[in-house]
């Protein structure tokens, strides 16, 4: 899978409720690049992100925030909660 450059911007993908995304980091983390279409992005999503439910069983409450979920879900390589 190709690596961005150090100086090459990184694309991020602006939703209202997602502030902001770097989808590269996003779709390397779901083993994806390039322009996947919708329903490749909903395969690797769902068969490369477990679920977990590691937060509620040490009693830390699940955060919602976008920013939250980014760094959980692609910064930590961690799965995510039924909602997440």
């Amino acid at each position: 899978m190709p690596r961005r450059a150090a100086d090459q911007p990184a694309r991020l993908l602006h939703l209202d409720c997602l502030a902001m995304l770097d989808l590269d980091a996003y779709l390397a983390r779901i083993g994806l690049n390039g322009r996947p279409s919708v329903a490749q992005v909903h395969r690797a999503h769902a068969t490369s992100i477990p679920f977990e439910n590691l937060d509620p069983q040490r009693g830390k409450p699940v955060s919602l925030d976008p920013d939250d979920l980014a760094h959980k879900l692609v910064s930590e390589r961690r799965g995510g909660y039924c909602f997440e």
